[in-house]
């Protein structure tokens, strides 16, 4: 296959890896794990396909990531870094810093958050570099950034992080999508970290809204969910915390 980005072959590649986006989105893991592998495929036969593979490779470990295969996600997702970190142009500084920031959800999903907050700053200094065309995934990794410190209960920390979110998205609403509701939530969440049944009304407005327009599965509705429950983890409260992982079993077990 040719990299020629008019030729036929890297057009089939680009679908691929655009449906196993929305796949993913969508919260149909399998799906997008399968079609992800299929482009992976196309990349080895492609002369000097190396970021098309690590861009690959991130879409790959994305579904292992949110089904709980860790070692499968941070093999391929390591692969992907020492792509990314061998070219200087912007379009690589951007898939760094995607790279960066999924390397971080591993971190946290492993309970190794000062791995991940390191990850994260390191994520939006190369997003910084390759702007404007990566400003939706710096704002996405700004959100990230908020969430943890709002689970530390460094409101103050995380407030500032998720206004200059909002702002990338709102200047660019056809990029953002969900991502700007999970940002949204976020910021409304700095703003009544104190105020139980507040954070509670909005983590489920959040909720319903997310599974209405974009189904039950979705990416940002599983990080919200496993923000509150880490909240409610925190502050002791069993009960609702009860109802809120049986919630988060239910969308993972979900078609």
């Amino acid at each position: 296959m040719s990299t020629d980005k008019n030729s036929s072959n890297y057009r089939l590649w680009k679908s691929r890896v655009a449906a196993a986006r929305m796949a993913y989105r969508d919260g149909k893991l399998a799906d997008a794990e399968r079609l992800a592998r299929r482009a992976l495929l196309d990349t080895e036969q492609m002369d000097d396909s190396q970021f098309q593979l690590a861009v690959t490779l991130n879409y790959v470990a994305l579904p292992c990531l949110a089904s709980g295969r860790l070692s499968e996600a941070e093999s391929l997702l390591t692969r992907a870094e020492r792509i990314a970190r061998s070219d200087s142009a912007a379009e690589y500084k951007q898939l760094l810093g995607s790279t960066l920031r999924h390397l971080s959800q591993l971190r946290i999903q492993q309970d190794k958050s000062p791995e991940a907050e390191t990850l994260l700053i390191d994520a939006v200094e190369a997003l910084q570099k390759a702007l404007p065309d990566s400003a939706i995934e710096l704002a996405n990794c700004l959100c990230d950034m908020a969430s943890m410190y709002l689970l530390r209960g460094e409101a103050a920390q995380a407030e500032p992080l998720v206004v200059e979110a909002l702002k990338i998205f709102n200047s660019d609403t056809l990029g953002a999508g969900d991502d700007l509701n999970r940002a949204g939530f976020i910021y409304e969440a700095c703003m009544n970290c104190d105020d139980e049944q507040q954070l509670e009304e909005l983590f489920e407005t959040f909720a319903t809204k997310t599974q209405y327009n974009v189904g039950p599965r979705n990416p940002n509705l599983v990080r919200a969910l496993r923000l509150y429950a880490e909240h409610l983890k925190k502050i002791g409260n069993k009960e609702r915390l009860a109802q809120v992982c049986e919630q988060f079993s239910a969308l993972q077990s979900s078609k």
